[in-house]
């Protein structure tokens, strides 16, 4: 019976490179920070706001614009934590970035209902 490796224990050329995605935990945690910030500055700009065709469309291409954030470091958090579900610390900011990217896109959900 084959035994699982730990991560760091798996030679890197035949591991996923997220580097193009994320090349630290921080820097992964400090996007999430910024996307929390820019909701809140959408929320405020736009929540209740909605009166002409071009305040729809900067809406949406702001909305547009985070949201591709938060797919972009939902897609890091989850590739990161499946590589190695064993690691706790890989676990939990995988976590994290749900948590803390699904309230923040809660809140932009008046869009839609506006819609």
């Amino acid at each position: 019976m084959k035994e699982f490796v730990k991560r760091h224990e798996v030679d890197p050329a035949i591991t996923w490179d997220l580097s193009s995605l994320f090349t630290t935990e921080e820097e992964v945690k400090t996007e999430v920070d910024s996307i929390v910030k820019d909701v809140e500055v959408f929320v405020e700009t736009y929540e209740n706001k909605l009166e002409s065709a071009d305040d729809y469309k900067n809406a949406l291409d702001a909305y547009q614009s985070i949201a591709g954030r938060v797919y972009r470091v939902g897609s890091f958090g989850f590739l990161h934590a499946a590589t190695d579900s064993t690691d706790n610390d890989r676990v939990k900011l995988s976590q994290f970035i749900r948590m803390r990217t699904g309230k923040a896109a809660a809140k932009m959900e008046f869009l839609e209902q506006s819609l």
